[in-house]
């Protein structure tokens, strides 16, 4: 359902000489799974994550997500945008709005042009309330996001980015910004949601024992390049030294 073919980016033109954030990045998942991109803040898991969810666009290489080019035109682009879901890793909510308003928030893109400022109907309305069921929430439906705790912040952006009952879920980082046992839950609760849906997910982290936990199959990224792609309980020491081994500065302007 997804394969990455030798992509490349460079953040700013061609001519600025800086080091690629992407280089002759390829891997094909093609199942059901959780495949965790593993790396040091800069290694380039999240230009990847926004490479695959079409938010940027290599400058060499091709993504194709159901066999077709993901940027073969912005019309499929968006086609294929509506099939994937992302967890953000600052939830990327409107605060001041309510926990169901922010998860309705997925299915603005999806609805005709002509509708997409009315009220959203009964039915999206049952739908999002079905997602917050799946993350523990709805009696918090109507409750204002900034009221929430971090943990339940995230449970809401998981809840927006499966709305749409999408193929692939992305998320960048997203127990970043959690405390240890919160984040933990969240994890749990992502790998209690794949196997329950049958989704294919990519998730970038820091922690190795993270990714054991959660994932099915590990991507080791190092200064933009993929150093390994084994299955988790594979991964051991030596492979992890050759990720996070000391090397020299590199310039990824904020890329994770």
């Amino acid at each position: 359902m997804l394969a990455v073919e030798t992509i490349e980016f460079r953040h700013g033109n061609q001519a600025n000489h800086q080091p690629a954030a992407l280089q002759n990045v390829s891997f094909v998942v093609q199942e059901p799974q959780i495949v965790a991109l593993l790396g040091l803040s800069g290694a380039g898991k999240s230009t990847l994550i926004r490479c695959l969810n079409g938010a940027l666009v290599p400058q060499r290489g091709r993504i194709l997500f159901q066999g077709v080019n993901l940027h073969r035109s912005p019309r499929w682009r968006r086609h294929c945008q509506h099939r994937m879901g992302t967890i953000y890793q600052n939830h990327a909510l409107v605060q001041r709005q309510t926990v169901r308003q922010n998860v309705l928030k997925a299915f603005v893109s999806t609805r005709p042009w002509l509708t997409s400022f009315l009220p959203p109907g009964s039915g999206l309305q049952k739908q999002a309330l079905a997602m917050l069921g799946l993350v523990g929430l709805q009696e918090q439906a109507d409750q204002r996001v900034d009221r929430l705790s971090g943990g339940q912040q995230q449970r809401v952006g998981i809840a927006r980015a499966l709305a749409n009952h999408p193929a692939l879920v992305l998320a960048d980082e997203p127990v970043a910004s959690l405390d240890p046992q919160t984040g933990e839950a969240v994890l749990e609760l992502l790998r209690r949601l794949q196997r329950r849906l049958g989704l294919m997910a990519i998730i970038s982290l820091h922690q190795p024992h993270q990714a054991r936990a959660i994932a099915d199959r590990i991507i080791g990224i190092r200064a933009g390049a993929v150093v390994f792609d084994s299955p988790s309980h594979a991964v051991d020491q030596g492979l992890l030294k050759a990720l996070y081994a000391s090397s020299p500065a590199k310039n990824q302007q904020g890329s994770g």
